[in-house]
């Protein structure tokens, strides 16, 4: 059975979401880890070769938040400073980003 959230809670000021799961683990995830891994397709896919003569310019992602919302009772979507809110981070998504030392032992082995 997927894990839940019990308890959400995003410190804008140290750059960190912290999730306390219903198992009771703890994920702490830096809004930098979180922006990187959006899961959206705009971000996710390869690069297209322009059409000749256009010019494609990619800005580096933003890790400053605006803003959370809950998708549901699945998911929770992030508004980035940069505009980007596309991405829909669903809790397993997020339990498997988990950066602990524990969760990233078993994502090696998995």
């Amino acid at each position: 059975m997927p894990h839940r959230p019990q308890k959400i809670v995003v410190n804008k000021e140290e750059k960190v979401m912290t999730i306390v799961w219903d198992d009771g683990h703890e994920s702490r995830y830096p809004f930098r880890l979180l922006r990187e891994r959006c899961p959206c397709a705009e971000c996710r896919e390869e690069p297209q070769d322009p059409p000749e003569g256009m010019l494609v310019l990619r800005l580096a992602p933003r890790d400053e938040l605006d803003s959370v919302e809950l998708v549901g009772s699945y998911a929770i979507q992030f508004f980035w400073s940069d505009g980007h809110h596309h991405g829909i981070y669903s809790w397993d998504l997020l339990r498997r980003l988990c950066p602990c030392p524990t969760c990233s032992r078993e994502q090696r082995r998995s």
